[in-house]
């Protein structure tokens, strides 16, 4: 029987055709059914809900949105350049106008969408497998739904199946190009008439259906076509096929590549404030990458829960470690049977892949090539940092090879139990997610009526003045759902922005976001507030008193609400919905979250227009921080002059200048709000930080830094420290620095902030001169909610170590130093009370430590000031100030 390669039939002979006709005719081939079965998996996840799958536009108004994403310029957050949204344009951005325009719900939309994406991986190995003529019928069927049901799928596509769709449509892309290169010998007669530029097309067809929203997935996934082509056999004419597939290629994303070029010329890059090669290559290692676990989100915890559910279960369980494992096995198995064709292709995709992915990680053997590939994607290639984008390169070969594998063995028994273990590696893991579901945590009906009304009420009102929305939060975690984005974003057309972490208008427009919602979070008001916003050109606030309590690190209704009742100027002008609250009303001493409308809408007075002109005369130039604005304007220094800042406009004459503290040396964790950034860190101290970059500034900016001194005291280090980034958010403290040990204050501490626990924490004092203390004073913290008391300390110096027993008291107690002089001191703890629990009481705290003679402070040193400063915030005139304590501007 002659068979088409991809094509599935049932084995009948000629004389049972007949009879079997009928009863073939209304029978589906047997990959229809794997389809169904596929597109059943979205249905079972919370039916009737919508879930938070890339963007919550696309549920709520898609032909709003992809009208919106025909321009690259956004007004919101003040005025930036949309990132990718013309990759929304197709084909994920039709297909829901198409559901909508048809009449269905949403969340039937969402789930076909992600049905159909789940189809497009199923169908295209089996059809990839069949023309490269690996594997049998059944076998194909197999490596489809081990590549469908992978974990990187299963983790993403529930949430983010804009990242899936490239590897979806990664085997599509190939089969022209395998069609071109394989064909007959009629294909080859007519291909200089348009065989390959016909394959050329098709494939190109297929890039162009990744979409561009995810442009390092859509580059990753082409990956493979390049490295088919380039190791076919001769005499297939490969340079000829990959000089009509390149242009296709690029003809089929210019749509979407050339906005993006645009914006890396012109707007703000978020790349740098996401997350750092460190963390993306932190579990990129071999046996998590054959294993398709190397996702760094599958292993995030947010307050304690897993960020993704399904990919950290995939990713941690013992059990589903046994089934990936086991899938890979059987994968790599079939790469090295005998008769496997595309041998060398296959092998090259996968040596390539696994290149890519694990270069960066850090290994416990060592990796020489760790540091520069993690520079390198820190730096200019940036945009593949997450190095999980590549997991096609090696998920490809792998079910492949599963395939030839299963149709390899011809022995019953032998091919049998590996049917059997295949099934059970894919089915398997993907079984519970029939059960629970694909989704994140928060699923909601709907958005609340609230929510429209006062959209309504802000399209009516605002017009193209700004609408600033507060207090800020990580992503859109509301008491009702998570759809994670904003949910403003889908209903209204005023200018609006906030401070997040997934919008970022410019450095200098996230530092004073950034300030303005730490006052207000703090429950400080002033009129200040009300100068700076109306220069901003706020007209409305937008409370939001209905956020998940989780994320609010502090920001409390109360004191939004405290901080904007005492700033002059700003009244409440609307509000919707019935009071929410996680407390009754009525005890001042423990109602820290009484019932406030979900969202109230107040009204900035003196707000500026969008554009103003101002005479360059008047120009106060500021140096420091966008945040001094804050200050200048509570000093009555700022007035309605307009303000250049730092290098801005070299050329321009000013009438005035002003030095601040405001532009700190430090770094920020950019992952979290309100508890992310360290304390000032000294001109020479290392900025240490898990992040690309250290903090949110600008090239020109860092002559402006001001740095901290220590005087008396060369330095004070620590194992970790609750004010720096590594600690714990919910520990989080910027006054819990080593300093506060050797302050004079008994009031302040150092507290540490590893996960690690408190036993081998330790505390150093660098002095300036060489000194032989013998007894020191030392108070630890006895608070059993930090942790278990010390009751043993190793005390080191220069001149050796000693161990000394330490008492339970609060109170300063002598401990003997090795005798022999030295230049600096640490005390180590090696002995506890008690077992410390996991994460909540793992502390260790010093209130302080006194040396004999050693007296220590630290002050802030601003930039272009040669006296040191106290640590407060410093007004000072460009040039020397003849006293440290003036507060004056320039005349």
């Amino acid at each position: 029987m002659t068979t088409v390669p991809g094509l599935i039939r049932s084995r009948t002979s000629r004389d049972s055709a007949p009879r079997d006709s009928a009863r073939k005719a209304v029978r589906l081939p047997r990959p229809a059914w794997f389809c169904l079965l596929l597109m059943a998996l979205p249905f079972l996840t919370v039916p009737g809900n919508l879930i938070a799958d890339t963007k919550l536009d696309l549920a709520v108004d898609p032909a709003a949105f992809l009208g919106r994403a025909l321009h690259l310029w956004d007004p919101q957050q003040f005025g930036q350049l949309q990132d990718q949204a013309a990759g929304y344009l197709f084909p994920m951005g039709p297909f829901f106008a198409l559901g909508h325009l048809v009449g269905l719900e949403a969340w039937v939309i969402q789930r076909l969408w992600i049905g159909t994406v789940c189809v497009a991986a199923f169908t295209g190995v089996v059809l990839l497998s069949g023309r490269l003529g690996i594997g049998s019928p059944w076998s194909r069927i197999a490596a489809g739904l081990g590549y469908a049901a992978s974990p990187a799928a299963l983790t993403l596509i529930g949430g983010l199946s804009s990242e899936f769709l490239p590897a979806a449509m990664a085997p599509w892309i190939l089969v022209p190009l395998v069609r071109a290169a394989q064909g007959g010998r009629q294909e080859r007669a007519t291909a200089y008439g348009g065989g390959r530029v016909r394959a050329a097309a098709r494939s190109a067809v297929a890039v162009a259906c990744c979409g561009g929203i995810n442009a390092a997935a859509t580059f990753a996934v082409l990956v493979p076509g390049v490295i088919y082509l380039l190791t076919l056999p001769r005499p297939a004419p490969r340079w000829r096929i990959l000089a009509w597939w390149v242009p296709a290629v690029v003809a089929a994303t210019w749509w979407w590549s050339v906005p993006l070029v645009l914006l890396s010329r012109y707007g703000v890059s978020i790349l740098p404030y996401t997350e750092s090669a460190a963390v993306t290559t932190s579990v990129t290692g071999l046996s998590d990458v054959l294993r398709g676990t190397e996702n760094w989100i599958s292993y995030l915890l947010v307050n304690g829960q897993p960020w993704w559910r399904v990919g950290y279960r995939i990713a941690t369980g013992a059990v589903p470690a046994l089934l990936t494992g086991l899938a890979a096995g059987l994968g790599l198995a079939g790469l090295l049977r005998p008769r496997l064709p595309a041998r060398r292709f296959l092998l090259c995709l996968l040596l390539t892949g696994l290149l890519i992915i694990c270069a960066g990680h850090v290994s416990t053997l060592g990796n020489p090539l760790a540091g520069p590939v993690q520079h390198l994607i820190n730096g200019p290639a940036a945009a593949f940092r997450n190095v999980r984008k590549f997991d096609p390169v090696i998920r490809l070969p792998v079910v492949l090879g599963l395939a030839h594998l299963l149709a390899s063995v011809r022995l019953p028994r032998p091919r049998a139990l590996l049917a059997a273990v295949a099934a059970l590696a894919i089915g398997a893991l993907a079984l519970p997610a029939y059960a629970g579901g694909l989704e994140v945590a928060g699923d909601f009906r709907q958005i609340p009526p609230y929510w429209v009304s006062a959209a309504d009420w802000l399209n009516r009102h605002a017009g193209h003045q700004a609408v600033l929305v507060l207090p800020g939060a990580a992503f859109g975690q509301y008491l009702w759902g998570s759809p994670l984005d904003d949910v403003l974003q889908p209903l209204t057309t005023a200018d609006w922005a906030e401070r997040d972490l997934s919008l970022i208008g410019s450095p200098g427009n996230e530092r004073l976001l950034d300030a303005i919602d730490q006052r207000l979070a703090a429950g400080t008001g002033s009129a200040a507030l009300t100068s700076v916003l109306g220069r901003m050109g706020v007209r409305y606030v937008l409370v939001r008193n209905d956020l998940a309590r989780t994320d609010l690190n502090g920001a409390w209704p109360a004191r939004i609400s405290q901080a904007l009742a005492a700033s002059p100027g700003i009244t409440r002008v609307a509000q919707f919905g019935a009071p929410v609250g996680t407390t009754p009303a009525g005890d001042a001493a423990a109602d820290f979250d009484p019932p406030y409308p979900p969202v109230q809408i107040y009204q900035v007075a003196g707000a500026q227009p969008v554009a103003t002109v101002q005479p360059a005369a008047g120009t106060l130039r500021v140096y420091g921080g966008p945040e001094a604005l804050l200050t200048l304007a509570g000093e009555g220094l700022l007035g309605h002059r307009a303000v250049l800042l730092n290098s801005d406009s070299p050329g321009l004459p000013t009438a005035a200048s002003v030095v601040t503290d405001t532009l700190r040396r430090r770094v920020r964790n950019f992952g979290e709000l309100r508890t992310n950034y360290s304390p000032t860190l000294t001109a020479t101290q290392d900025a240490r930080t898990f992040e690309a970059v250290g903090d949110y500034t600008e090239p020109g900016w860092a002559a402006s830094l001001s740095v901290a001194r220590y005087q008396g005291i060369a330095n004070v280090t620590a194992s970790s420290s609750a004010a720096g980034i590594e600690a714990i958010p919910g520990q989080w403290a910027s006054g819990l620095l080593p300093y506060s040990a050797v302050d004079g204050d008994m009031r302040t501490m150092w507290e540490s902030g590893s996960l690690a626990g408190p036993a081998g924490q330790w505390i150093r004092l660098s002095f300036g001169s060489s000194r032989d203390p013998r007894v020191i004073d030392a108070a630890f913290t006895d608070s059993t909610a930090l942790g278990p008391a010390v009751t043993r300390v190793v005390v080191t110096t220069a001149a050796g170590s000693r161990t000394d027993r330490v008492q339970v008291t609060g109170l300063p107690q002598p401990l003997l130093v090795p005798p022999g002089p030295t230049r600096w001191l640490r005390i180590t703890v090696t002995g506890l009370a008690a077992r410390p629990q996991p994460l909540v009481g793992a502390q260790v705290g010093i209130k302080e430590i006194t040396v004999p003679g050693l007296h220590a402070s630290r002050v802030i040193v601003a930039p272009g000031v040669p006296r040191a400063r106290p640590a407060a915030v410093v007004l000072a005139k460009a040039q020397p100030l003849a006293s440290p304590c003036m507060l004056t501007p320039a005349r």
